[in-house]
């Protein structure tokens, strides 16, 4: 069986192995094939023109405008002269500091001219209305609390421009129910006009490689997932793990991106995938490393509490209570620590000497300085020039995979360790199956001979027990007859002596009658008279007698059965009376009888042997009373048994041979009273018949014998 099993892992890890190569090919395939098509990509978008970014000349003011009364804000009409606009850099759309609810942002658009002109808003905290001058031409969301607010974080909006739009003011009435959280999101994604056309292929162009690698880290997410569910029955983690921070951060960049924005209609589906891929792929990530590392609490911990962050997140955003853009500000707080703590654990554990930690660490430390180097660019610290952060993730994916590459190359090795192993183990193993057959042949030959000698012990057996039955029987027999011809003595003895006085009786008769002439004589006769009385008296003595042999006779006859030895109905009440009749010369004028019959069936057995099982019984009560006592015979029926107790008061069995008195052999008897095999006979007799025997019994208070016979016996 244990070979089974191991061969069964042979094949397992054979189609690991497999599945290692498959994983190899086919990122090899896929990096070749997506890496030319960025730069075709970037090559036919540059030959198209740019649209113009306006990232300057914004002026702002917070708080809200009032209306006239044809709803036209009179901050537009430069009516409300109580604030002043106020200049700031496009860097700054996100800083809106004091408790206000609104904000307005105001721009002087270019006089260029384009073909079908637009604006290209990016994602806006929470609701916004666009004015041309004094005229509202673009409204998205609602300006009060609604659960609707929420997806413009992640919405992206494209703004027809009438004609004549060239020099006119451009004013944005922005609305956020967290006064600390309103205004444009997105710095770098700038404000753009121009056609749209142009707008769509300067996206593209300037995010191709973050929508290809998303994809691509998409895929070998999928794939990884896939390899963990559909391969392996003992499912590895370790490609769970990346499969997750790979699909996850693929969604990241796919929907967090602008251009993965435009390829995305639904505002509902944008919003949750970009926040499970902005929550969930830390969780990938760090259950990744804790499954890497191995038995480090710290790593554990963080992905949990990830996890629970995760959960949590989404549980308060679908009850309408705290908006995942609302929480992005703590969260991130939250997850730079996380990354410091990482980083400070990849770094111990590479000191260890672990090879696995160091990969980790050169790919973690990448993708955390290109992130960190776009995160400088965008708020305005450094030059902007060009985004790292995918490409670092690109190299950190590449790492991740090479480390679970790795874990596969380790279980192929030690998988060809094994069955060289494996092979001389088998070697062994047919040595010792040769060697156990030529055994187990001798082995078999050496059992059918001592079957052979058993077998004749068990005859040999089987007639010894089949002498002592008989030699016990034949003593039951001859106590038996003793009693019987002893029983019998008494009334023909009686006969006897009857019969001598019968003699003389009618001898007086006779010489009466010859003296006597006349029948008033006889009568008259008082020696005559006597003598007939007594001949009267004499012949009731005979017939007494006579009716005690019959019934002795008839007792006997019964008990033997000599002519209904067949299996057969027999009433229990019948037997146990019989046997009691021809032990009377063991019971009479030392043991009471006290007979407790209960109104029981007549049950299917073979009557003699059940006799004989109730003489032994009584035979060893009356045994077991010295000088007088009771045997109480009680008889009932219950669930389909005849029950029948045959106790005594007599000197009772001590404990520790209580369970040896069915054994043959066994008597508590003194030497050449018993010969220890009634009780043994009885046993087997009730068990024929498919009974119980059971015994109880207490020194100095008797014995109690309890038997159970089913009424019906079954059939074979």
């Amino acid at each position: 069986m244990q070979l089974y099993i191991e061969e069964a892992n042979i094949i397992l890890k054979l189609n690991l192995h497999k599945i290692s190569q498959y994983f190899e090919v086919i990122l090899f395939i896929v990096f070749l094939m997506f890496i030319p098509q960025i730069v075709l990509a970037q090559n036919i978008l540059r030959e198209n023109p740019s649209p113009m970014v306006l990232n300057e000349g914004w002026q702002y003011r917070r708080g809200d405008s009032p209306f006239d009364r044809r709803g036209v804000p009179l901050w537009l009409k430069n009516e409300d002269k109580s604030l002043s606009w106020v200049d700031i850099d496009f860097d700054d759309l996100l800083q809106a500091p004091g408790n206000y609810n609104f904000i307005w942002y105001k721009l002087e658009l270019p006089a260029e001219e384009w073909i079908n002109p637009s604006l290209f808003i990016p994602p806006v905290i929470l609701a916004f209305e666009a004015y041309l001058d004094t005229i509202p031409i673009y409204q998205s969301g609602k300006f009060e609390n609604t659960p609707e607010n929420k997806f413009s974080a992640v919405s992206h909006h494209f703004i027809p421009l009438p004609n004549g739009y060239r020099g006119k003011t451009l004013a944005l009435r922005i609305y956020s129910n967290v006064p600390d959280y309103i205004g444009i999101d997105m710095g770098p994604q700038q404000v753009m006009i121009g056609s749209e056309g142009e707008i769509f292929q300067y996206l593209i162009r300037s995010n191709i490689e973050s929508v290809i690698i998303g994809f691509f880290f998409i895929f070998i997410g999928l794939f990884s997932v896939f390899i963990f569910f559909k391969r392996f029955k003992r499912r590895p983690v370790l490609p769970l793990t990346f499969g997750l921070f790979s699909f996850s951060i693929g969604i990241f960049y796919v929907t967090i991106d602008r251009t993965g924005g435009l390829f995305l209609e639904s505002a509902t589906l944008r919003y949750y995938a970009a926040f499970f891929s902005y929550l969930m792929f830390p969780v990938g990530l760090y259950a990744f490393f804790d499954n890497l590392v191995g038995g480090n609490r710290i790593v554990k911990w963080i992905w949990q509490a990830h996890l629970v962050y995760a959960v949590a997140a989404f549980i308060l955003d679908f009850s309408n209570i705290v908006f995942m853009p609302e929480q992005r500000f703590y969260y991130s707080w939250f997850f730079v620590s996380t990354i410091l703590i990482t980083f400070y654990v990849s770094i111990l554990e590479a000191k260890k000497g672990k090879k696995e930690a160091r990969v980790f660490l050169f790919g973690f430390a990448l993708f955390g300085l290109s992130g960190l180097h776009d995160i400088l660019m965008g708020i305005g610290l450094i030059p902007v020039w060009y985004w790292l952060s995918q490409w670092g993730a690109l190299v950190f994916v590449l790492s991740l995979a090479y480390l679970v590459e790795r874990s596969f190359s380790d279980a192929n090795t030690k998988l060809a360790q094994y069955s060289k192993e494996l092979e001389i183990k088998t070697k062994k193993l047919d040595k010792y199956s040769q060697i156990l057959e030529e055994k187990v042949a001798e082995r078999t030959q050496d059992l059918n001979q001592k079957n052979k000698e058993l077998e004749q012990t068990l005859k040999q057996l089987q007639q010894v027990q089949h002498h002592l039955i008989m030699h016990e029987k034949m003593a039951s027999l001859g106590n038996l007859v003793a009693g019987v011809a002893h029983e019998v003595n008494n009334p023909i003895g009686a006969v006897k002596s009857s019969a001598d006085v019968t003699a003389r009786c009618i001898e007086k008769i006779n010489e009466e009658l010859g003296k006597l002439k006349s029948a008033t004589e006889i009568k008259k006769n008082s020696k005559f008279q006597k003598t007939f009385n007594m001949l009267k008296e004499n012949n009731s003595i005979i017939v007494t007698a006579g009716n005690r042999v019959s019934e002795i006779v008839q007792s006997l006859k019964n008990f033997a059965r000599l002519d209904e030895s067949d299996f057969q109905t027999t009433d229990i009440h019948g037997g146990i009376d019989s046997t009691l009749t021809l032990l009377q010369h063991e019971l009479k004028n030392k043991v009471e009888v006290v007979k407790e019959y209960g109104k029981i069936s007549k049950v299917e057995c073979y009557p003699n042997q059940l006799n004989q099982v109730f003489m032994n019984l009584f035979i060893n009560a009356a045994h077991a009373i010295s000088t007088k006592g009771k045997i109480i015979i009680k008889t009932g029926q219950e669930a389909g048994k005849v029950i029948i107790e045959i106790a005594d008061n007599g000197k009772g069995i001590p404990p520790d041979q209580l369970k040896k008195i069915f054994d043959p052999g066994f008597t508590t008897k003194s030497r050449g009273v018993g010969t220890g095999l009634g009780l043994s006979i009885s046993y087997n007799i009730i068990e024929k018949h498919h009974g119980e025997i059971n015994v109880e019994s207490e020194v100095g208070k008797g014995t109690r014998f309890t038997i159970k016979l089913p009424i019906h016996q079954p059939k074979n």
